[in-house]
């Protein structure tokens, strides 16, 4: 699996959604894609971002953008209701997929500003995920 396997997954979750492609056919040159990707959930926009680990391991933020992070922010300040989460897919073990689910989009850019990674022994810890279940997640919980 890797990252686009996991946006594949989100997408296929949602009642319906769009994957910003990642290779450039659909944007002009030099645009920075705001985030991974956009969609509704019963009645619901959500935005997201996603970054993968295929492996229980530390996630460094610097692989998070800012300007991703930023865009999501400034969604949920004009779109209030709207879901617009940051999504860690932890490869648990060979069956077990895990989304970490993260709305508290300031929490993130503090921990991504203070370069201070999300550890494997903390993931262990953080119960605000969701297992992949007959292919997908279940968003509604």
């Amino acid at each position: 699996m890797h990252e686009n396997d996991l946006n594949a997954v989100i997408s296929k979750s949602l009642s319906w959604s769009f994957k910003i492609p990642d290779d450039g056919t659909s944007l002009a040159i030099g645009v920075k894609r705001p985030f991974d990707g956009f969609g509704a959930h019963h009645g619901f926009p959500v935005y997201w971002e996603a970054k993968y680990l295929n492996s229980v391991r530390a996630f460094n933020f610097s692989a998070l953008k800012e300007h991703q992070i930023e865009n999501l922010i400034a969604l949920k300040q004009e779109i209030p209701y709207a879901k617009c989460l940051f999504i860690v897919g932890v490869q648990w073990s060979a069956r077990e997929l895990r989304a970490y689910i993260f709305e508290d989009l300031g929490y993130i850019k503090i921990r991504k500003q203070s370069k201070k990674s999300i550890l494997a022994e903390e993931f262990k810890t953080l119960t605000n995920f969701i297992v992949k279940k007959n292919g997908v997640f279940d968003f509604d919980i």
